[in-house]
């Protein structure tokens, strides 16, 4: 009986400027819970295999099926290598991530036998459990084959439950380059999943939920002590979408970190929630050897801000990064262009906005309404996707058109922030004495991504 199962990542230089900032977490968990049942695997990392060895692994003869996961601009990678495993009578993949839930049905592909929607680690080990016995997987919950389509599963409430990552896949920890990374191993972690925001553009509610669901401390703090001990990590990057949203959680694990005095460095992936940051917490956070800290501000307009669902006062956001930076984190902002009544007079604001701001570093993108997201539900009914959203569209590279703004102009403008900011004599003085925080490796990366994003 065929009990290997291949987890498959697909090639994200594309996505990151030519580098790959980490292992796919999501893959990492799911290998957990596979091998807990019986089940051998391994990780296959496209960005790291010439294309005969990658045919090779993937078309090995004692494989069960090929676990995958992908974004919508990573979906033609998955395209393509069904081709090749349909023509080479090779494995069928099962594919999860966020496409698969946002496109359910349409994005079963040649060489694709069944989508998994939402959280999916159980749902898939339900579906190796009955192709190792060649059995159908039609009526698995969250599962989606040709014949039929189920709901997603329940998520899962005791995250305590789930093993930990099995980071063992990972073969060389110096083949990726973690944003702002200043030593490695840099090790990507995620101590609570779902987000109660509203955001309009974002699909992490119909992936993860809306409540979330976190570890306890304790779980948490045995997870940070096992990548240290195992993996020798050298920096902790936090992938959690609301990390300070239960203050009693977060104030019981940083008093954990401090406790244990390990030699680490913590660095947060996602934005923080400005609402939750005072300057007793950035305190408890410095001292447990957290390093940067980073918000969503999207816009400066406050008619596009009332618009896009987020929940704190716009005035928050200032005094939190305005409050981070004094305290010494490195702090970045972030800004969408193309929300709802964007004009060209609100691109400019917020580029303005963004020079007067404290933050050290920024990032514009242009925004790409995906599948799964209220954005992309209120676009489409108004027209203003004419070609779609589909698996070329890159941050850089609109596919939407709106009445005060083409897509040209906002290409256009999109170079024109990056310029105003880097360029501003201000901000240079910052980000000099800032790229101490950085690995010349990270900081050249970071330098190609703000390149390509300016068509440089």
């Amino acid at each position: 009986m065929k009990n290997k199962i291949l987890l498959f990542s697909p090639s994200q230089k594309r996505l990151y400027a030519g580098k790959v900032p980490y292992p796919p977490l999501g893959l990492l968990y799911l290998s957990s819970v596979l091998k807990r049942e019986g089940f051998r695997t391994e990780l296959v990392q496209e960005d790291f295999l010439g294309k005969r060895e990658l045919i090779e692994r993937l078309t090995q003869n004692e494989v069960l099926a090929v676990f995958a996961t992908c974004t919508t601009p990573l979906f033609k990678n998955i395209r393509r290598i069904g081709r090749i495993l349909a023509q080479n009578n090779g494995p069928s993949i099962i594919l999860g991530g966020p496409h698969a839930t946002s496109y359910g049905k349409t994005a079963l592909a040649e060489g694709v036998l069944a989508v998994v929607k939402g959280e999916g680690e159980y749902s898939a080990v339900k579906t190796a459990v009955l192709l190792s016995k060649n059995q159908s997987i039609d009526r698995v919950e969250g599962v989606t084959t040709r014949n039929r389509e189920n709901p997603a599963s329940d998520f899962i409430e005791d995250l305590d439950s789930i093993p930990f990552p099995d980071y063992g896949l990972v073969r060389d920890w110096k083949l990726f380059n973690p944003p702002e990374s200043r030593q490695t191993p840099a090790v990507p972690v995620s101590f609570s999943r779902g987000c109660t925001g509203n955001c309009i553009f974002c699909s992490t509610p119909t992936v993860w939920g809306r409540k979330v669901r976190r570890m306890s401390p304790e779980r948490a703090m045995h997870l940070i002590e096992y990548i240290h001990k195992q993996i020798k990590a050298k920096e902790i990057h936090i992938t959690d979408d609301d990390f300070t949203g239960d203050r009693e959680w977060t104030e019981n694990f940083l008093f954990m970190l401090r406790k244990k005095r390990l030699p680490l460095k913590f660095y947060f992936m996602n934005g923080l929630r400005p609402s939750n940051i005072d300057e007793d917490m950035l305190e408890q956070m410095k001292r447990s050897n957290f390093v940067n800290a980073g918000f969503g501000i999207e816009t400066a307009s406050d008619e596009i801000y009332r618009n896009i669902g987020k929940a704190v006062e716009m005035k928050k956001y200032e005094d939190a990064v305005r409050l981070c930076a004094e305290k010494g984190f490195t702090t970045w902002i972030f800004y969408i262009f193309g929300l709802p009544c964007e004009t060209r007079e609100t691109v400019e604001e917020s580029i303005r906005g963004a020079k007067a701001s404290k933050a050290h570093f920024a990032k514009f993108f242009i925004l790409q309404p995906y599948k799964g997201t209220r954005i992309h539900e209120i676009y489409h009914k108004k027209g203003f996707l004419s070609k779609g959203i589909s698996e070329k569209s890159l941050y850089d590279a609109p596919d939407l058109d709106l009445p005060g703004l083409s897509r040209g102009e906002m290409k256009k403008l999109l170079k024109k922030a990056y310029l105003k900011f880097y360029l501003n004599p201000g901000k240079l003085l910052n980000i000099t004495g800032k790229t101490f925080c950085f690995s010349s490796k990270s900081f050249l990366s970071d330098v190609k991504f703000v390149l390509r994003m300016i068509g440089l």
